[in-house]
């Protein structure tokens, strides 16, 4: 109200956000699903508990249109309570035929209907408090009295419509049958079950992915690593990564510094939302020309998609390089493994199975951990220097005090560094020497009972796993320090 400078800031966006997107979401997915399920086959019949659940469905649609009358006959409210009371309406008609469908065609409940009346539910609770809060159950009982129906019925309608009325079949897969919130969650899983009853799974099958990311592409680095060909692994590993899998990390490193540009903006829309709030506040003066209510819905709807795109971004880039990860990782561990079998018994003297398999598990898992830092190499420096850009802005060249202090215990992390660097070595040194026991007690067991060497080599395992334990402690002490 620009005569009284009062801003209901928080109706307008439960209006125009948390009604409307559920609702537009419905309608642009439903429509094409409407189509689908058309064209299957009928295999199941309605009964009543279908027609109890329509019931609930068209009494809400009613309810809807009513509120959209009161609000058109009405001075209270302004039209984007209209506008998603009539999406809301729209929306609600549209999944009369969707729950129909869904219950004849499908031995599982409608997830996309069950998900939106979830968020619908959500919406009218977060609205009811607003609405108490601002009195509109004693300036408008009636248009307040039908929209708490509209709450209580919304619920009942999701519970209604997500309960499992035990109409899957014994042929029916389980992610067919699964219940709505299940397949919301999970919907990433399903595929994959699919192709898991169809074939079996392999690198490339469990992740879904494009040709870039086959495996068949580290064949050639394969076949240098084992052939003895190449003296330097550390770089053939390195290159030939980086020579087949190059679209991907750029694709990471694109994905990561999108997720920077859209951290650095949320304050900025954080700024105006501010601004905006201040020029309704009252102690704004009287001539502040007041901005439009369209701007704070932006800026805080900016807010909310750039919190989700810096989000998505970071997520993304650690899932790309992960997907790399897992086939270096691979490809060290088929080449150990065949190194392993055409061993010569002189080699095979020096290295017992248990190193051997330590090799493949955990310090593979070591060379390649540096494939998921890979951003951090310059995703720190970045937002360093963002930062240090925007406070500037803000502080002046008080701002340079904080990097003062990162140049002064930039050393100090360094040499903390070096020293978990060494203990790691150490500790991954006296792990190897306990496997090699471990292994040669269990391997002349019979041995060892004969003799009675129990004490003797339970004085020695103590022994490697206390110094094993040592160096760990080391480790974290260093690691707590610098943390």
């Amino acid at each position: 109200d620009a005569a009284s400078r009062e801003l209901d800031f928080s109706t307008c966006f439960e209006h125009t956000v948390l009604y409307n997107v559920p609702s537009v979401i419905l309608l642009l997915v439903g429509l094409p699903r409407i189509a689908y399920l058309a064209k299957r086959p009928t295999r199941f019949a309605p009964n009543a508990f279908l027609y109890g659940q329509l019931a609930l469905l068209a009494c809400l649609a009613g309810l809807a249109i009513a509120q959209a009358t009161l609000v058109a006959d009405g001075s209270r409210f302004d039209t984007s309570l209209l506008v998603a009371l009539v999406v809301s309406a729209a929306s609600l008609i549209a999944s009369v035929p969707i729950q129909y469908l869904e219950h004849v065609k499908v031995p599982a409940p409608s997830t996309l209907l069950s998900v939106t009346l979830f968020f619908r539910v959500l919406a009218a609770a977060i609205a009811l408090h607003t609405y108490i809060r601002a009195g509109i159950h004693t300036a408008e009982p009636a248009f307040f009295a039908l929209f708490a129906t509209t709450a209580v019925l919304s619920l009942l309608a999701m519970v209604a419509t997500s309960l499992d009325q035990g109409r899957g079949e014994s042929g029916d897969l389980e992610e067919n049958t699964a219940s709505p919130f299940a397949k919301f969650s999970f919907a990433w899983l399903f595929p994959m079950l699919v192709r898991a009853n169809r074939a079996t799974l392999d690198m490339d099958a469990i992740s879904a992915t494009s040709k870039l990311l086959r495996m068949e592409r580290l064949d050639r680095t394969y076949h240098l690593l084992t052939d003895g060909s190449s003296k330097n692994h550390a770089n053939l590993i390195l290159f030939g990564t980086l020579r087949m899998y190059w679209p991907v990390l750029v694709l990471a490193v694109m994905s990561a510094a999108s997720s920077i540009v859209a951290a650095f903006i949320s304050p900025r829309l954080l700024t105006g939302l501010l601004g905006f709030v201040e020029a309704y506040s009252d102690q704004a003066p009287t001539d502040t020309v007041l901005p439009p209510v369209s701007d704070g819905l932006l800026f805080a709807v900016g807010m909310f998609v750039m919190s989700i795109l810096a989000t998505m971004g970071l997520v993304y880039s650690y899932q790309l390089s992960m997907l790399v990860y897992q086939r270096v990782r691979l490809l060290l561990q088929t080449a150990i493994y065949r190194k392993a079998l055409v061993m010569s018994l002189s080699e095979r003297k020096d290295s017992s199975v248990g190193e051997i398999v330590n090799r493949m598990s955990v310090d593979t898992n070591d060379m390649v951990q540096a494939i998921l830092s890979l951003n951090d190499i310059w995703i720190f420096p970045v937002k360093i220097a963002l930062a240090m850009y925007f406070l500037y802005t803000i502080l002046g060249f008080a701002a340079f005090a904080g990097l003062a202090v990162l140049f002064l215990v930039g050393p100090v992390g360094g040499a903390a560094a070096s020293v978990f660097s060494t203990q790691t070595k150490i500790k991954m040194g006296i792990m190897d020497g306990r496997v090699k026991v471990l292994n040669e007690m269990i391997s002349g067991m019979k041995s060892v009972k004969l003799l009675v060497l129990e004490d003797f080599f339970k004085r020695k395992v103590v022994a490697l796993r206390d110094s094993e334990q040592a160096a760990l402690r080391r480790m974290h002490l260093v690691l707590s320090a610098v943390v």
